[in-house]
């Protein structure tokens, strides 16, 4: 966590026109005292710009791996589509990152109970939305 003990958060599925981050995650984060939006991932340079206009945030990735490996975020949200939670929440585990994920957690139980596995097994905190 950072210096100021704030939870530092980067968001994988940020879009600056819809979605969920967008719409939910990002307004209602920036309300609360105890959460900082450090960073946002997107899929294209030109889309990462966009977002770092849009959001105003210190970090803006495009890419995952950017996104996880970045030492100013504590936690990542993961708000993308249900069949990338699996890929994402793994890579986001692998690098010691707490994780939020929306719900469902995976596409079936089978991905659901190895994650809970793997979240045991890098030591990081889990919470499904």
């Amino acid at each position: 966590m950072s210096s100021s003990n704030k939870t530092r958060i980067g968001i994988i599925g940020a879009n600056p026109e819809r979605g969920w981050a967008s719409t939910a995650h990002i307004p209602v984060l920036k309300t609360l005292p105890n959460y900082e939006i450090t960073a946002l991932s997107s899929r294209t340079k030109e889309d990462a710009e966009k977002l770092k206009d849009a959001f105003g945030v210190p970090y803006v990735h495009d890419s995952v791996s950017g996104l996880v490996e970045n030492p100013e975020v504590d936690l990542v949200l993961v708000a993308v589509r249900v069949p990338q939670h699996y890929e994402l929440v793994s890579q986001a585990a692998k690098a010691g990152k707490n994780i939020f994920s929306e719900w469902p957690l995976g596409r079936n139980l089978k991905e659901a109970e190895e994650l809970v596995v793997l979240a045991k097994e890098t030591n990081i905190k889990g919470y499904i939305g």
